[in-house]
């Protein structure tokens, strides 16, 4: 008997199409339908799950663990001295860059915030929508306003989730988006896009807000208000952490895979 865990990998998205099918058709052929339990990290994967058609009975909610502790002790200052943001308000997008981030809505809605807005700051591997992002920030007249940092590492990463003002993480077809939680352990709020597996941890943690996929217009007022009310949302999130790390921490996480597991062992005995 086995588990298997997806990850968001079973419907056929975006990049290695092909890869996927030769998988599914050769040696990946009844991987799902052989499993004796299936995980979703979330309710949008079981719904995936459920259309690829493993059975609702094997299928069971287990979502991606954080490192809860790993943001103690992270010094504030440090991204912003380091790429020289500091007395600025800053938009980051941490995440590949590709096409279904949604970076095309991102660049648009800073558009619509005008060259007066906040700074976007964009941190990843390109998977090839960096220079699609570059060009529209450019049409936007934004060029001087946005940057982008490369792959974080590390503590670098947890940084620049700390010194930025709010992420913004609007792609489609996300089944869960550990940047999310991540971000409200650091302190920062958090927009996320309403048709995917991040948008139900905002709804559960109370850290963060959701728009429509693909509204430039909803996300740049979303982004607005959230800055110019800071201090309610600093609030607001401090709340969401605490869920976060009481939900999502590696130890409840693990245990509750355990479980998973004995329960797979009890059946086949």
């Amino acid at each position: 008997p086995y588990v298997v865990a997806p990850n968001g990998t079973a419907p056929l998205i975006e990049r290695r199409r092909a890869a996927k099918w030769l998988f599914d058709h050769t040696v990946g052929r009844g991987v799902l339908a052989g499993a004796e339990r299936v995980l979703a990290v979330s309710q949008a994967e079981q719904g995936q799950l459920l259309e690829a058609g493993v059975p609702a009975a094997k299928i069971r909610y287990l979502p991606n663990p954080v490192l809860a502790d790993e943001v103690l002790g992270v010094e504030r200052g440090r991204f912003r001295e380091r790429y020289g943001l500091v007395g600025e308000q800053v938009v980051l997008y941490l995440g590949q860059l590709s096409p279904r981030k949604g970076l095309d809505t991102l660049a648009r809605a800073m558009g619509r915030l005008g060259a007066e807005g906040p700074r976007l700051v964009l941190a990843g591997a390109d998977r090839g929508a960096g220079a699609l992002a570059a060009r529209l920030l450019a049409e936007e007249g934004l060029t001087d306003r946005a940057q982008s940092v490369g792959v974080l590492h590390g503590r670098a990463r947890l940084e620049a989730l700390a010194d930025a003002d709010l992420v913004v993480y609007v792609g489609e077809h996300e089944v869960f988006g550990l940047v999310v939680l991540e971000a409200m352990l650091c302190g920062t709020p958090v927009v996320v896009a309403d048709d995917c597996g991040a948008a139900e941890l905002v709804q559960l943690t109370g850290g963060g807000a959701t728009v429509p996929v693909g509204d430039p217009t909803a996300l740049a007022l979303q982004v607005r208000q959230m800055l110019d009310e800071a201090g309610a949302w600093s609030e607001q999130v401090a709340a969401g952490a605490r869920v976060a790390r009481a939900r999502f921490d590696v130890k409840v996480v693990c245990g509750e895979l355990e479980a998973i597991y004995e329960e797979v062992h009890a059946s086949a005995e």
